[in-house]
């Protein structure tokens, strides 16, 4: 009954066992009724029948003493009167029967005691009764007598159908009944059962069950909607972070304790490829195969992060399509209340781009961004490691400093981004020159360096530079232009010429320096004079830094004579730079190095407003047409810094104007204009400040260049002038310039006269004005005011300025 009952609802069971109940106890009831009727009427029974026996008895004690049969006979057939009693038997003291008595009246008078007993058996439910038979209180006898139960037995059976059908009129009823009842009992079980369907199909957890009753069904509702409340807070913060491990991009992964996964993130599934749903209860592993030596085994991580409450380690694990992550895996345990692991959180960190950054920031450390050669610091842990290698070997070691001659012109004339083009080029050509063993570098700008390890002979030393010269001289496609370039080398050994980085790389310079000086495109070896030549221009740079401060630089002026008339019209204003210890120090010595180190444009700058404000003076106190020609350094041409513009605004503030001013250049800068060099000269010509090319005839001018530019002067140069004799090359040559010059218009002023002479044929050939030390040396401006004095006439005012 309870195996088929267990997969009833619970509707069914009420009903089943309700019905059950209700149907037995009322069939116990009845039957316990019935059952005791009879017991009753049992008794009832039997007390009538001892009464009666007790009578018999009495009324049979003379017929057996008497041995009188018929006598007993006849007291025995009283009893037909009743007809419960089935049997009766008188017996003498011998236990032997007297008379006896049956059902249907029938009187023995002899006695089968098988037989009485046979009969009695046969009547299972028969009452017994046996009293003795007394006279003068002596037992004489014995009487039995047996009744039957059979009208109580049947009445029992009718009781009994009576109580099926109340049993079966009870379970109909109860069935009704509690059918009825468990509407209203089990009503709130079935919201509870339906609100519990609909939170579990669309996770409703808001649901809430209506409280219909204040019973124990009502105290359920009550904490059912309690538990639905606390389910629906922890749902909420369930999915709140579950909504922050979607969201964030770090990649998690929770295991159970049995190191199962059971969810990964979007971000997991992202950067490995792995989706929930193949990994979802596998204790999957992400390690590289074959696994890395410095891995650990998946088991020994959770262990560590279970002892120690976290794991962390840096490694390189797997995606699913086979490439190679670095990460760093941190394993945490999840503990409940109670202390016990329950699982593991995994959460992966990505370094490709951490490791792309160091790589990247690795490499800018080390290597230079343009022309991807190693840069100063690699350069110098390359030469420490070829230096200790030397060491060990007892082999020379060689440091190439390699500059490129010119390249600011590049940069000038062109822009950077060709002057990068180049610079990537070069350090291809200067890679090809070496072997690769060897280091080529890029120090910054165009400096360059290699380092030639293991050097056997000097004879392989300069085999490579003789290759690196050549490479570089050959010729640059920058795309639209083609250029020329070359370079200059310093080398220095080791150990030969010093045992330390720094000192090795400045003998490399001081050497580079040289080969510079002894005209370029060429290599040297350093020595000790160029490390003595070195010292001496380190000192004039540092020195020259403190000479505009401490006001050391001089301008003196050499007049320039109008050779027709004898007057000074103009002076050249030359640089002299008065040292407060070495005394006067030559400009052939720091005009170089000024150029070299850019320090020319600030001497420059102090040169013109010194000059200006001279001539502003002598228009002053002398003539208003007086000029000066100022020596104009080409790197102050090619800087894009330099406009000139604040020069002709220092002009307007002295009231001056440009014509005032001339402009000394050299050939060279012509020959190399680029069109920043051509837009400052226009500039120059819009300001009206005069333009003079000075050192005319060493130079490679072509003579469009001349017209071109608007050249004002031109000066003969020196080494002309003076070797001029009658019917001379040199002769020939200066009238030859002269004519050319008037004949476009340029006048010419021949320097370096020295004599008589020389001014005679040079006025002889038409030549405008004469400077040199026939008229003065190069004098302070006192002196010069002096000397203007001095030619002044009273009679000929107008001489000076004819």
């Amino acid at each position: 009954m309870w195996r088929f009952a267990k997969n009833k609802s619970i509707r069914g069971k009420l009903m089943l066992i309700s019905t059950l109940t209700a149907g037995t106890a009322v069939f116990v009831a009845l039957l316990v009724s019935s059952i005791n009727d009879v017991f009753i009427s049992r008794n009832f029974t039997k007390n009538q029948l001892v009464i009666l026996a007790d009578v018999i008895a009495r009324n049979s004690a003379s017929a057996i003493i008497f041995k009188d049969g018929k006598e007993a006979a006849d007291t025995l057939a009283a009893l037909q009167a009743n007809k419960n009693i089935i049997y009766a038997d008188i017996l003498n003291n011998n236990h032997q029967v007297f008379v006896s008595y049956t059902k249907h009246g029938e009187i023995l008078t002899t006695y089968n005691e098988n037989t009485y007993f046979k009969h009695i058996l046969s009547q299972a439910l028969n009452l017994y009764v046996e009293r003795d038979i007394t006279a003068n209180q002596e037992k004489v006898g014995t009487l039995r007598l047996t009744a039957t139960l059979n009208h109580l037995w049947f009445e029992f059976l009718l009781k009994l159908i009576i109580n099926v059908f109340g049993f079966i009129i009870s379970l109909l009823a109860s069935f009704l009944v509690f059918r009825h009842v468990s509407k209203y009992i089990l009503q709130p079980i079935d919201r509870l059962v339906e609100t519990t369907r609909e939170i579990i199909e669309h996770k409703k957890y808001s649901l809430r069950v209506e409280k219909t009753s204040n019973d124990e069904l009502g105290q359920l509702t009550d904490e059912f909607n309690q538990m639905l409340t606390q389910i629906e807070m922890r749902d909420n913060l369930l999915l709140r972070s579950s909504e922050a491990l979607a969201q964030t991009h770090q990649p998690i992964i929770l295991r159970d304790a049995a190191f199962r996964c059971q969810y990964v993130n979007p971000a997991f599934t992202t950067l490995f490829g792995y989706t929930l749903e193949e990994v979802k209860d596998t204790a999957f592993s992400l390690r590289v195969k074959p696994q890395q030596r410095n891995d650990q085994s998946q088991e020994h991580e959770f262990l560590t992060a279970r002892n120690e409450g976290i794991f962390r380690h840096e490694c390189y694990r797997q995606t699913r399509n086979g490439a190679l992550i670095p990460v760093i895996v941190q394993i945490s345990p999840i503990r409940n209340n109670q202390g016990i692991i329950s699982g593991y959180v995994s959460a992966i960190t990505d370094m490709c781009e951490k490791k792309k950054a160091e790589e990247i920031i690795w490499q800018q450390a080390n290597f230079d961004g343009l022309t991807g050669l190693p840069n100063r610091h690699m350069f110098h842990d390359r030469l420490a490691q070829e230096m200790k290698k030397a060491s060990r070997s007892n082999l020379l070691l060689a440091v190439m400093f390699i500059d490129l001659d010119h390249f600011k012109e590049i940069n000038d004339t062109f822009g950077h981004d060709y002057g990068d083009n180049l610079l990537k080029e070069v350090a291809e050509r200067l890679t090809s020159c070496v072997r690769k063993t060897d280091t080529v570098s890029r120090l910054g700008g165009d400096e360059f360096t290699v380092i030639i390890s293991e050097l056997v002979a000097n004879e392989m030393l300069e085999r490579i530079m003789h290759s690196i010269l050549q490479a570089l001289a050959a010729p640059f496609n920058l795309g639209i232009e083609i250029v020329n370039i070359s370079a200059s080398i310093g080398v220095t050994l080791y150990p030969d010429d010093a045992t330390e980085i720094d000192v090795m790389l400045k003998n490399a310079d001081q050497a580079m320096y040289l080969a510079k000086s002894n005209g370029r495109n060429r290599f040297s070896y350093f020595t000790k004079s160029i490390q003595e030549s070195a010292q001496k221009r380190r000192q004039i740079i540092k020195d020259m830094r403190d000479a505009l401060a401490d006001n050391q630089f001089k301008l003196l002026y050499q007049p320039i004579v109008d050779l027709a008339t004898g007057g000074i019209h103009k002076a050249e204003a030359l640089i002299r730079w008065q040292h407060p210890t070495r005394g006067m120090v030559s400009p052939a010595d720091f005009i170089p190095i000024a150029e070299d180190t850019g320090m020319i444009v600030e001497i420059g700058d102090w040169v013109f407003r010194e000059a200006a404000r001279q001539v502003a003076y002598w228009h002053k106190f002398i003539h208003p047409n007086f000029q000066i020609s100022i020596n104009k350094s080409p790197v102050q041409f090619q800087s894009k810094a330099i406009t000139h513009t604040d020069w002709f605004d220092y002009l307007k503030e002295l009231g001056l104007t440009g014509d005032s001013i001339v402009v000394e250049i050299t050939e060279g800068l012509l020959l190399d204009a680029n069109p920043l060099v051509s837009q400052k000269l226009l500039a120059f010509r819009d300001a009206g400040v005069q333009v003079s090319l000075d050192d005319f005839g060493t130079g490679y001018s072509s003579l469009s260049y001349l017209k071109k530019f608007d050249i004002d002067y031109i000066k003969i140069d020196q080494s002309f002038t003076r070797n001029l004799k009658p019917n001379s090359d040199d002769t020939a040559l200066c009238e030859a310039i002269i004519v050319m010059a008037h004949k476009l218009g340029i006048k010419v002023i021949a320097e370096g006269i020295e004599t008589s002479e020389q001014r005679d044929l040079l006025t002889a050939a038409g030549c405008d004005y004469g400077q040199g030390y026939f008229y003065s040396k190069p004098i302070p401006a006192s002196e010069f005011d002096q000397l203007l004095n001095a030619s002044v006439m009273a009679s000929q005012p107008s001489y000076m300025f004819a």
